[in-house]
């Protein structure tokens, strides 16, 4: 669905939003560049070729979601009225690019209404699957239709495996019983019949049996801690009642006697990396920052006055991300001390700062 949204099209939708909700004309251009950002740097490898794709949104991009749903609710607040009540519908839902309609068979056509529906815009063709036995399946759950009223029961696809991380894996502890706490909220959730009810629970416990998890009467598993268990856990673990140099992530270092800056980041604590950068100083320079100190012949500075924690991370890719926008931002400002072939243009960091 996403790489059929035409981008546009959708622009103007959002531009017209905006205008009849009296956005203010800053909030309105900035939302409009970051669209224009977003949506023209789609772009994927394919044979060792980088392809551009010149419409549609990318798949698996998180903007993709919100961009689409601003394309679909236009379309249904424009045709869905006038098609509800021409074909008589008695309820319409729809999740992402999936719908359930509801409809009495002697008032209202299908395939009548497929045409309609498909030809609402050239871009999005719809298909249709209809009960079959008195059941259909819609997401995760099947809708069986009785006499008197609907029971449902929880789908599982052919292709299912009662695989999860095993109860004997090294995993930490909260991964194993991620997909435990998943089975039994799923369980929990939905209004299942007694019988549905049975029946479910005998397919997690055999999940758990066949992946060696014990077997206990009821839902032992540990959940996650509750919202005040939760915001106790941040307060007490703030750096406010830490040493905050002995975390990782980002840093900048701030040159006492002219303000220049050189930002960077470090897996390890931000203390033993001070310290680096201060024996650069006294022996190899080898540090960006050390050598500006250097040949300027400025002050090196304590810990508490040169060094500014800009982010607490562990090592990983989101630490690099965090550590090129914080770059950018001093790249901004003609303020950096990092080497300049290592900071690429970033559409998106650029318009963030402007």
């Amino acid at each position: 669905m996403y790489s059929n949204i035409p981008i546009t099209q959708t622009k103007q939708i959002l531009d017209n939003m905006l205008a009849f909700n009296l956005a203010n004309s800053h909030i309105r251009s900035k939302l409009l560049d970051w669209y224009e950002v977003i949506t023209r740097q789609n772009y994927f490898q394919h044979n060792d070729k980088t392809i551009t794709q010149p419409d549609g949104l990318a798949m698996g991009a998180p903007s993709s979601t919100i961009i689409s749903e601003i394309f679909l609710q236009h379309l249904e607040h424009t045709h869905l009225p006038h098609l509800a009540q021409k074909h008589k519908l008695v309820n319409y839902f729809r999740y992402v690019d999936d719908i359930l309609l509801i409809y009495d068979s002697q008032h209202t056509r299908i395939h009548s209404l497929l045409h309609d529906l498909n030809s609402i815009h050239p871009n999005l063709q719809f298909t249709q699957e209809v009960e079959q036995n008195n059941t259909i399946i819609y997401l995760d759950i099947t809708i069986h239709k009785t006499p008197m009223n609907i029971k449902i029961s929880i789908y599982r696809k052919p292709t299912f495996t009662d695989t999860i991380i095993p109860y004997t894996s090294n995993h930490p502890t909260q991964h194993k019983y991620a997909a435990v706490r998943f089975l039994y909220n799923c369980l929990e959730a939905y209004q299942l019949h007694t019988a549905e009810y049975q029946h479910e629970e005998n397919i997690i416990h055999n999940i758990l049996h066949n992946n060696s998890f014990p077997i206990l009467p009821r839902k032992p598993y540990p959940s996650p801690p509750s919202q005040p268990e939760k915001l106790l856990h941040h307060l007490t673990q703030s750096p406010h009642f830490q040493d905050i140099y002995t975390h990782s992530g980002i840093y900048k270092l701030t040159c006492p006697d002219c303000g220049k800056a050189y930002t960077g980041q470090t897996g390890r604590d931000f203390r033993t990396c001070f310290n680096e950068h201060k024996s650069s100083f006294c022996h190899t320079q080898t540090s960006k920052y050390a050598q500006h100190l250097t040949i300027h012949q400025h002050a090196f500075g304590n810990i508490q006055d040169t060094m500014q924690i800009l982010q607490l991370q562990t090592k990983g890719m989101h630490l690099n991300t965090i550590e090129c926008f914080y770059v950018h931002k001093e790249v901004s400002v003609n303020n950096h001390l990092n080497d300049d072939y290592t900071i690429p243009n970033n559409k998106i960091f650029e318009t963030i700062l402007k």
